[in-house]
């Protein structure tokens, strides 16, 4: 497609801030409404899929095979999703044209002081992430969504049903209600890239649905765009089932509609009921993005192009961790000493919760690394990997501890006050309760430990990550110490102190490791993308 100025023939740019096309060289300007570009779209549209198309430059990355397009023919030496500056590969190609687009509304100026505002919070960033040049490489891509929504009415019909009982008799009585009611209503956008994560996403979600406009090239001059290889299918079901409930949600508790007493589930006849037409529609969606790499490690940095919501996957500083835990350290240690007095036994039964702590919590995040190194919850991802796909349903289990955790995680916090303060008045009413449970715990972490650590050091091994086993081996070991200790019962208090502070040294070497077991969370492999397959148009 032409994407010169009609004017001098110079490149041509969306303008975020005027919300116009400019030429870089002689600075006319034109509406993109208006704008005449040479597209094939019409021409390919009577061909046997007809869907309409048109004609960009399409480079694929020779390392990761990432696959992104321009309408720009410059060559392009780097790549967003796995950040080796290379020159891509190019060749003219023909792109499906999306419904819809939502233009950028805030410029590489606005991404780069929210990024700023973001970093100066992060205390253990390591210092790259605030270096000046890796900031100015931002990068404006459009990614491609699956939009569904529903359109109902204009009758839409509510069944309803009460159960009262009156001496011997159960009195039933159904309500069929009948209202004029139409409009619309749209699910959560699904990225339709296996290039762009699930999770990165819904992070940055929603968009801003008032700045969607009819697709027109023109607001990709100067941007680059993903391609759509994930089927609509894919996330057919969880948007039809997300808009359903939304839906029933607020018309069952509408007024007057109440009182006809609809059920509290979605009734398995609601299309029928609210005569429901589908609506899907591909869109482009407007992202900053910006890639840091390490090695074989990648992390990813995205800011809304829409809304400014960001995302920033930052990793650990070793050394600003290890030099910031001393710091507060110290003082909290000589503040807690003039104000409680432990015993030596006392100390190391805190050192012994502390390490106990530690297990449960590195179980957990070996969990998530597991996830993300298996792309369990990146759902586009997996069907467009079918290899992916059938190894993480093999291999990923369900931590149960988790689960139950995700699930109180649900309640309000006045249920978790109300569980926190009946554990704190069993425990001092009724203190043999506390040396049983301190007993299950001290049984029970080690077996759990090794129990959740044996699938996943597997999985990790297999995946070329270091042994994992040595990382917990500190935590461990001081709870099987500061046991054996407490067993056996000796009298000095020095020997309880050495035991503390011998737990302490591998509580803190276990830390470390933890930190860098979190580096690999919050950081991605470098992405293979060369088994992509086009997604149904």
């Amino acid at each position: 497609m032409a994407s010169r100025c009609i004017n001098c023939g110079g490149e041509l740019k969306y303008d975020i801030p005027s919300g116009k096309v400019k030429c870089l060289h002689c600075d006319s300007s034109f509406e993109p409404e208006t704008f005449k570009t040479e597209t094939a779209a019409e021409e390919y549209k009577g061909e046997q899929n007809s869907t309409p198309k048109y004609d960009a430059t399409m480079f694929v990355c020779p390392n990761c095979g990432a696959e992104i397009y321009s309408t720009e023919l410059d060559a392009v030496n780097y790549c967003l999703y796995c950040g080796s500056f290379v020159t891509l590969e190019s060749q003219l190609g023909r792109v499906r044209k999306p419904d819809y687009i939502i233009p950028f509304t805030k410029t590489a100026e606005d991404c780069k002081a929210a990024y700023k505002k973001m970093i100066r919070r992060q205390i253990y960033a390591p210092g790259e992430f605030r270096d000046e040049n890796f900031i100015q490489g931002f990068k404006g891509i459009y990614i491609p969504f699956w939009n569904f929504g529903y359109k109902y009415g204009p009758e839409i019909e509510i069944k309803g049903e009460t159960e009262t009982r009156e001496g011997d008799y159960l009195i039933k009585q159904k309500y069929n209600t009948k209202c004029k009611a139409s409009g619309t209503v749209d699910s959560v956008a699904y990225d339709a890239s296996s290039n762009f994560d699930d999770e990165i996403s819904l992070r940055i979600a929603p968009y801003k649905r008032e700045d969607m406009k009819t697709f027109n090239p023109c607001y990709m001059f100067g941007f680059f765009g993903d391609t759509a290889d994930i089927d609509r299918e894919v996330y057919r079901k969880q948007s039809n089932d997300e808009i359903k409930e939304e839906l029933w949600k607020a018309i069952s508790e509408s007024k007057g509609v109440s009182d006809a007493h609809p059920t509290e589930e979605v009734p398995e006849t609601m299309e029928k009921d609210f005569r429901m037409k589908k609506k899907i529609s591909l869109a482009m969606l407007p992202v900053w993005f910006l890639t840091w790499r390490k090695g074989d490690r990648v992390a990813y940095s995205v800011m809304n192009g829409s809304n400014g919501n960001m995302y920033a996957e930052i990793p650990v500083s070793v050394t600003r961790y290890i030099l910031f835990s001393l710091l507060t350290a110290v003082p909290i240690f000589f503040g807690l000493n003039e104000i409680v007095t432990f015993t030596a036994n006392e100390i190391l039964i805190a050192a012994m919760i502390l390490a106990m702590v530690m297990c449960l919590l590195y179980v957990f995040e070996l969990d998530k690394i597991v996830r993300r190194v298996m792309h369990t919850d990146d759902m586009g991802f997996l069907e467009t990997h079918e290899e992916a796909k059938k190894e993480s349903d093999e291999k990923v289990s369900k931590n149960a501890i988790m689960a139950i955790l995700e699930a109180l995680g649900a309640n309000s916090l006045g249920g978790w006050l109300v569980v926190i303060f009946s554990v704190i008045v069993i425990c001092i009413g009724a203190p043999e309760y506390a040396v049983v449970g301190l007993i299950i715990a001290v049984v029970g972490t080690p077996i759990y430990t090794l129990y959740r650590l044996y699938d996943n050091a597997k999985i990790l091994k297999e995946k070329g990550s270091s042994n994992v086993w040595l990382d917990i081996a500190g935590a461990l070991f001081s709870v099987v110490l500061g046991a054996g200790l407490l067993i056996y019962d000796p009298a000095p208090d020095i020997d309880y102190y050495i035991a503390a502070v011998v737990c302490m040294l591998g509580i803190g070497v276990a830390a470390v490791r933890m930190v860098s077991r979190y580096n690999q969370f919050i950081t991605r492999p470098v992405p293979r993308f060369f088994d992509r397959k086009e997604g149904a148009e």
